[in-house]
C-alpha cells in the first residue's frame, strides 16, 4: 500500500474498487448459530433475560442493563458462558442455535406513520433508541441513548469519511439508503436538541455527497448540511472534527442514522449491519447484511469463501483493524469490515532500532511525538512516557505505517496510553 506523507496525516491507496463492482448490498444467509456478546466496547454490560433452553424469536430481547441486546435469529438458547470476542479476547455471551424458521418477534416490521413519529417528544425518541439497542457504530461503541441524552450540543456530525482502504460498507449504505439516513439523522437531532446536523463526506465519496445534496433539496430539509473532508487519513477523529465545528458536537456514524430510521419507522431493534468482505484472498469481495453474532468463518464461507489461505484476517481496515487469531469470533456492532490479506500484503519484517528520523511526527493527527513515547515505553519508563501525552493518541496507525524500521509504534504508544 502506497503512503504519501502529509502534515498530520497520510494519503492512502484506498483500493475500494473490488467491493464497488457490485452496486448493491447482498443479504446475508441465515446462520446455523449465533453468539451475541453481552459486553460492549466501552465495557457496558447487559444481563441475560432468557434462560438456557429457552426458545426465542428474531428480534426478541435477550439481555438488558447498561445495554440492550437482541437475538438476530429465532431458535433455542444453547449456551451462556464466556466466548471468543474479536476485540476483548473473551466475554460473556449468549449462544443461540437457529431453528431455520427465522420467525420475527411481535411488532417488528409494523410501520409508524409520519404523523405518529412527528408527535414523539425528545424523551420518547430517546426511549425508542434505548429500547431498540441502538449503538454508535463508529469507533466508540456507546449506546445511542447515552451519547445523545442529557448533553447540550450545537450539532450532530455524521462521519461519512470511511477513510480506511478496502472498506465500503458506509459508502454502499449511503448510495442505497440516502433518504433513510437523512430521516434517521433528523430524528437524532430532535432527540438530542441539537441545532443542526452535519454530514462530513470524504472527497473520494463525491457521488455520495451529490446524492445527499439532491435528497436534501428535494425533501426540503433545512437542518442538515454537507461538508467536504480532505482525503487525508485519518479524517474524522473527534479532535479534527471539533477543531472544524467546535467542541459542542457529538460524532456518530452514518450506519447509526440508518439503524435509527429502522428502529423508529419499523419497530426494528438493532440486530444486523452492513459488513465489507474484502481482500485479495477472498473469492467474492462484496458488502453484505450481516446478522449480529454470526461468526466470521460462517459469513465468509457463505459468501464465496477463500480464494487462497490468508496470512492475516483483520476486523476493520489495514490501518486500525485488529488481527484475528481465530475466525470463530462473532460480528459485533463495530464490525464494519473483514479483511483477508495474503502474505505479500502483510509486513513480516522484523523490527529494527529507531533511527530517530522523526517521520512519525508530522503524520500524527494530534501532534504527538510517537517516537519519544515509544522509546520510553520500550524501556518500560511509563511515568516518563506520560510527559508526552500518550492519552490523546487516536490509535490511527500512521506512525507505524511510515516507520522505516518497521517498529509497531502504535502498539507501544497504546501501552503507554493504558499504563
Amino acid at each position: 500500500m502506497i503512503h504519501m506523507k502529509k502534515n498530520q496525516g497520510l494519503t492512502l491507496d484506498l483500493r475500494k474498487e473490488q467491493t464497488l463492482l457490485e452496486p448493491g448490498i447482498r443479504l446475508g444467509r441465515l446462520p446455523q448459530k449465533i453468539t451475541i456478546p453481552l459486553v460492549g466496547l466501552n465495557h457496558t454490560e447487559a444481563l441475560p433475560c432468557v434462560s438456557l433452553g429457552q426458545k426465542v424469536l428474531r428480534g426478541q430481547k435477550i439481555a438488558e442493563g447498561e445495554r440492550t441486546v437482541f437475538s438476530s435469529v429465532s431458535g433455542e438458547v444453547i449456551d451462556m458462558s464466556e466466548k471468543a470476542h474479536p476485540l476483548l479476547g473473551f466475554a460473556p455471551a449468549i449462544e443461540i442455535e437457529s431453528d431455520r424458521a427465522d420467525t420475527l418477534f411481535a411488532l417488528i416490521g409494523q410501520e409508524r406513520t409520519e404523523a405518529e413519529i412527528a408527535s414523539f417528544s425528545a424523551s420518547e425518541l430517546l426511549e425508542i433508541f434505548r429500547e431498540s439497542g441502538l449503538e454508535d457504530l463508529g469507533r466508540g461503541g456507546a449506546g445511542l441513548f447515552s451519547v445523545l441524552a442529557g448533553i447540550a450540543r450545537q450539532a450532530l456530525v455524521l462521519d461519512a469519511s470511511e477513510c480506511e482502504p478496502y472498506i465500503t460498507a458506509d459508502q454502499l449504505l449511503m448510495m442505497c439508503k440516502p433518504v433513510e439516513i437523512l430521516k434517521g439523522l433528523e430524528w437524532m437531532i430532535r432527540a438530542s436538541g441539537a441545532c443542526e446536523g452535519i454530514i462530513a463526506v470524504s472527497k473520494h465519496n463525491r457521488e455520495c455527497y451529490e446524492l445527499f445534496a439532491s435528497k436534501i433539496f428535494t425533501h426540503k430539509i433545512s437542518r442538515i448540511r454537507l461538508v467536504w473532508l480532505e482525503d487525508i487519513f485519518p479524517q474524522a477523529y473527534p479532535a479534527q472534527l471539533q477543531a472544524a465545528f467546535g467542541s459542542e458536537i457529538s460524532i456518530l456514524n452514518v450506519a447509526s442514522a440508518f439503524a435509527t430510521y429502522e428502529a423508529v419507522k419499523w419497530h426494528k431493534p438493532f440486530m444486523e449491519r452492513v459488513v465489507t468482505l474484502a481482500g485479495s484472498c477472498l473469492m467474492q469481495p462484496q458488502n453484505v447484511w450481516a446478522r449480529l453474532g454470526v461468526s466470521f468463518k460462517d459469513l465468509i464461507e457463505s459468501h464465496g469463501g477463500f480464494l487462497r489461505f490468508p496470512a492475516s484476517v483483520l476486523m476493520g481496515g489495514p490501518m486500525t483493524g485488529v488481527a484475528q487469531d481465530s475466525l470463530d469470533v462473532p460480528v459485533i456492532a463495530s464490525t464494519n469490515g473483514i479483511l483477508a490479506l495474503p502474505k505479500e500484503e502483510v509486513s513480516m519484517r522484523e523490527a529494527g532500532p529507531c533511527i530517530r528520523c522523526g517521520d512519525c511526527i508530522p503524520v500524527c493527527p494530534v501532534s504527538l511525538n510517537p517516537a519519544a513515547i515509544m522509546l520510553e515505553a520500550c524501556e518500560q519508563k511509563w511515568t516518563a512516557a506520560q510527559n508526552y501525552s500518550p492519552e490523546i493518541c487516536v490509535e490511527c496507525g500512521n506512525c507505524s505505517a511510515v516507520c522505516p524500521s518497521y517498529i509497531p509504534v502504535r502498539e507501544w504508544v497504546k501501552q503507554a496510553k493504558n499504563s
